[in-house]
């Protein structure tokens, strides 16, 4: 009843970040009432949720900002960054949404916009479109620009292999925008061909996603190493 009455709430809102929102609990929710069960979802509901979320990434433009104003810019690299850990298809590296209470904490340093469960670690993730505040070093920052910077830098390097001794193009290579990244990730959910490269560039975004999870993880079991010996020194 109340995941009901949330959802329906969340519905008539006429803002893009609170239907989203609606959207995403809706999509998540076998992965949410799985973990509750202690069980565990396969590669293939796994999917569906990735193609769930690329569903709202191929309409959001059209829906919410149709005259390009980039009204929601923190919206869209939050929705990309679910889909870098849902493609993988693994229920070990699914990202959850951030409940709006995690999202707005009143520590802004601990604010995050979702949030991976390794064993028993919940490591938050916050999704950063630029540069800006710094956050606790137990949170997980996806920098897109950085990620979007490595694809760009790996996108020219193998460009310049494809063409080797060939003569290559007189116009500099047009550097991807993060709605160019968000149409591979809607284009892979929805089956469509990919070239090898492209598929590539996607890899490269979840593994740096990845990448930013396990440090983050390694940092929170070194913490409970540490508590856990201070209390056995107090307790002795």
């Amino acid at each position: 009843y109340a995941e009901g009455m949330f959802l329906e709430t969340a519905h008539t809102s006429d803002k893009a970040p609170a239907i989203v929102n609606a959207q995403l609990g809706t999509i998540f929710m076998p992965a949410c009432r799985a973990r509750f069960a202690q069980e565990r979802l396969s590669a293939r509901a796994i999917g569906a949720i990735h193609t769930g979320v690329a569903d709202i990434l191929g309409t959001f433009d059209e829906r919410y900002d149709p005259k390009g104003l980039d009204k929601y810019a923190g919206t869209k690299p939050e929705l990309v960054t679910l889909s870098l850990f849902a493609r993988l298809g693994s229920f070990d590296w699914l990202a959850y949404p951030a409940s709006p209470r995690e999202e707005t904490n009143s520590l802004i340093e601990f604010n995050h916009d979702s949030y991976v469960i390794r064993g028993d670690i919940k490591v938050p993730v916050q999704v950063k479109r630029k540069s800006g505040h710094k956050y606790d070093p137990t949170v997980a920052v996806v920098r897109f620009y950085e990620i979007m910077q490595r694809v760009n830098e790996e996108r020219r390097r193998r460009t310049v292999q494809l063409w080797g001794n060939k003569r290559r193009p007189t116009k500099p290579l047009e550097p991807l925008g993060y709605n160019d990244f968000a149409d591979l990730i809607v284009r892979e959910a929805k089956g469509q061909w990919l070239s090898e490269h492209e598929a590539w560039l996607l890899e490269l975004g979840s593994m740096a996603a990845v990448t930013e999870v396990m440090k983050k993880e390694q940092i929170i079991q070194n913490q409970r190493g540490i508590e856990r010996m201070g209390g056995l020194a107090i307790a002795a």
